[in-house]
C-alpha cells in the first residue's frame, strides 16, 4: 500500500476511536514511518504521513527508518 492510503486508514480508524496501532497484529503507523517508499510515490505520501502519526500525537521510536526530524 502507498503511504498516503495507510495514512487514510489510521485516519479513519482514529475517527472510530480505534487503535491503528492494533489493527488484527498489523501495526499502520509502523508501516507509515517504516515505509521504503515514503519520500519517492508523491509530495503528499510526508504530509499524510505526518498527519496520521499527529492525530493523536503518537510518538516515532527513535531507531526507526523514519523520524519526525526526517520530515
Amino acid at each position: 500500500m502507498r503511504v498516503t492510503d495507510l495514512a487514510r486508514v489510521a485516519l479513519a480508524l482514529e475517527a472510530m476511536g480505534k487503535n491503528p496501532t492494533d489493527v488484527g497484529g498489523f501495526d499502520i503507523l509502523a508501516a507509515i514511518y517504516n515505509h521504503k517508499q515514503m519520500m519517492k510515490e508523491s509530495s503528499n505520501c510526508p504530509i499524510f504521513g505526518l498527519i496520521a502519526l499527529d492525530g493523536r500525537g503518537y510518538e516515532i521510536p527513535e531507531n526507526k527508518r523514519r523520524s519526525r526530524s526526517f520530515y
